[in-house]
């Protein structure tokens, strides 16, 4: 914890509402302190990064591969009908999760 009157170090960034009463430039400086690397905010973002992009791999995958059980002539192709569905999925799944 940080000294009365010193400037928040990153330890102090959950304790941002003891320094709002304090004095309003205390709590800006707070809020611009950045979070530590092993923050568990972080990693969350970061599990739900690599949910979405799996689900977001399988789900072009089995749209190529329904698409070609579809129109025979693209069972060649499924890569290049694979990659405008991954484009629309990846899109869902940037409006669901963010």
């Amino acid at each position: 914890m940080a000294a009365p009157g010193a400037a928040p170090t990153r330890s102090d960034r959950g304790h941002v509402q003891h320094l709002a009463h304090r004095a309003p430039q205390a709590a800006a400086r707070a809020d611009r302190v950045p979070p530590p690397l092993g923050c568990a905010r972080c990693r969350h973002h970061l599990a739900v990064a690599v949910l979405a992009l799996l689900f977001t791999g399988w789900s072009a995958i089995t749209a190529a591969k329904v698409l070609a059980r579809l129109a025979p002539a693209l069972q060649r192709m499924k890569s290049l009908v694979a990659y405008p569905c991954f484009l629309m999925y990846a899109a869902f799944a940037l409006l669901t999760s963010y």
